[in-house]
């Protein structure tokens, strides 16, 4: 009993309580007396419950020596006026960071963190836009039927010609609008074309009766017009006389339709004004570089402007430019009255989108009253004053006085086609990825399961393409424990993906009796790839270039 009330006094003499702030505390005395066995005891607390020395797990990162309570330890210290008892010497700890420095180099994962989840839309195009190049790539397919005679009136060099004039006079019979007369005073036919030399769609216009185009004046006018270039131009591409016509080729707007036939003849089809504005900055900035080029539009007039429409923006191009040049090239008027003419079709042009009423230069006075009214109170007075401007005034501002006055309008434009051209090319880049799986699903699809090659009839089954087959398996053919299919998009993306970079890391392929294993890298795989599809490719018969319709 004695010695045990000793141990009991020893204990309860001076004990210390350990916070989490790493401070100390004097508990209240319970006994008198202290010894070495008191220090050793104290020694003993102290190592045992020394914060610093405590390891703190954190996931990722294996263990690491806690350290944030340096700072509170310091003003601890600072407020109490006491050295901490607990407090790790300064070799000590500059000993434990170097131990977690060399634990973590040695812990760490090597390599590239794994790429972040991605859906589906992020592999290709949106939707809208997958459907809108659909739509585009189906009307390029149409064709007249063979027994039709008007493919006589295609010159040779085109072939696989649509009548576009056949779906201008649908249009005009469904509105109820009488067919009208040609803008250009000539009978013309109007088709859709595919050059043979290098397969691209274009317009082929076919102009009859007219005889003051010569061979030099078609090549004059093709020299000055075929040098401008500019995105809301069609680029006329050739202009030439055969079969006692004169035809005029020019670039083949995929998706666009008139702004007579888009807003028009519709009826109610009202653009908003930002719309408007950025139509009318487009427009401004062609007349800009024609005009500086020292010639004329001369068809800046409803049935010869187009337009494509989507979710971003609204794009415009002038259509038939050289046309009038080449027509009326003995008997056009000096370059200057032509060029105020293209200003005052502007502003014509301006009112009829904003009124959809096509208004023109022998319009009636009141029309255009009403249309002026219209404009005055459903837009800006900014757009108004344009429009009132260009067409009212004796002498039409010059170009260059409407493009200081629309200096931020076209800021905004270019704002605009920033954004329109950062997400085609997001788009391009998605494309981009599904374009180079599409090339080894190709050779995949040359080589697996191909019946016979010359006299080999096993030749699918053996050497390297037996290692493509079982690559097959692994990416398409998956299945779970049960046996039920593994329809998983992302491996197979991650497996085509590191096939084509030739990726050394390796895999485990079966065959489907599960009695043969394989163990081989992705660059394995893509060597066996190039060389099955390098043979086939010399062994083949061949084949004329294909034609890829549009």
């Amino acid at each position: 009993m004695d010695r045990l009330n000793s141990d009991f006094n020893r204990l309860s003499t001076s004990a210390r309580e350990w916070t989490p702030t790493i401070t100390t505390t004097q508990a209240p005395p319970r006994g008198t007396g202290t010894g070495s066995s008191d220090q050793s005891a104290n020694t003993s607390v102290e190592s045992d419950l020394n914060a610093n020395a405590v390891k703190e797990f954190v996931p990722g990162k294996g263990w690491s020596v806690a350290s944030s309570s340096g700072l509170q330890q310091a003003s601890d210290a600072g407020v109490s006026g006491q050295e901490n008892p607990y407090e790790t010497p300064l070799h000590e700890k500059v000993e434990e960071a170097d131990h977690e420095q060399e634990y973590l180099e040695v812990t760490l994962p090597a390599g590239p963190s794994p790429p972040p989840f991605r859906g589906m839309h992020s592999f290709g195009m949106s939707d809208d836009l997958w459907r809108w190049h659909r739509d585009v790539a189906l009307e390029s397919l149409r064709q007249m039927e063979p027994s039709d005679p008007r493919h006589k009136a295609i010159p040779p060099p085109y072939c696989n010609a649509y009548c576009l004039d056949d779906l201008h006079l649908h249009m005009q019979q469904q509105n109820k609008q009488s067919q009208s007369r040609s803008s250009f005073g000539y009978p013309y036919a109007t088709f859709q074309v595919i050059s043979r030399e290098d397969g691209y769609l274009y317009c082929l216009r076919r102009f009859d009766s007219v005889k003051s185009v010569s061979h030099k004046i078609a090549a004059t006018v093709l020299e000055q017009w075929a040098a401008i270039e500019h995105p809301s131009l069609a680029t006329l591409h050739k202009c030439f006389l055969s079969q006692r016509a004169v035809f005029f080729v020019h670039q083949f707007i995929r998706g666009s339709v008139s702004v007579r036939d888009r807003f028009l003849l519709m009826g109610n089809q009202y653009l908003s004004e930002n719309l408007l504005w950025s139509a009318i900055c487009q427009l401004v900035t062609l007349i800009r570089r024609v005009h500086g080029a020292r010639l004329a539009l001369r068809t800046l007039d409803p049935k010869h402007v187009l337009v494509q429409m989507d979710s971003i923006r609204l794009k415009v191009i002038v259509n038939c430019p050289g046309i009038m040049d080449a027509l009326e090239f003995e008997a056009r008027k000096p370059l200057a009255d032509l060029q105020m003419m293209d200003m005052r079709q502007l502003g014509y042009l301006i009112l009829s989108m904003a009124t959809s009423t096509e208004i023109t230069a022998s319009t009636n006075a009141n029309i255009l009253l009403n249309c002026e009214h219209f404009c005055s109170q459903n837009f800006s007075r900014d757009l108004h004053s344009l429009c009132m401007t260009l067409i009212r005034s004796p002498a039409p501002p010059s170009i260059a006085e409407v493009s200081r006055a629309l200096a931020g309008r076209i800021m905004d434009e270019y704002d605009i086609a920033q954004v329109s051209m950062a997400q085609m090319e997001r788009t391009l880049a998605a494309e981009y990825e599904s374009g180079r799986m599409a090339r080894l699903l190709f050779k995949l699809g040359f080589i697996n399961e191909r019946p016979e090659f010359g006299p080999n009839r096993r030749w699918a089954q053996s050497g390297d393409c037996y290692v493509l087959s079982l690559f097959r398996d692994y990416v398409f053919h998956q299945a779970d424990g049960a046996g039920n299919p593994v329809m998983d998009l992302g491996h197979v993306i991650t497996c085509l993906n590191k096939l084509d970079a030739s990726a050394e890391e390796k895999i485990v392929l079966s065959s489907r009796d599960g009695k043969s294993l394989m163990v081989v890298t992705y660059a394995d795989v893509a060597r066996c790839l190039e060389g099955a599809y390098h043979e086939l490719c010399s062994g083949s018969v061949r084949q004329l270039p294909a034609r890829v319709g549009y």
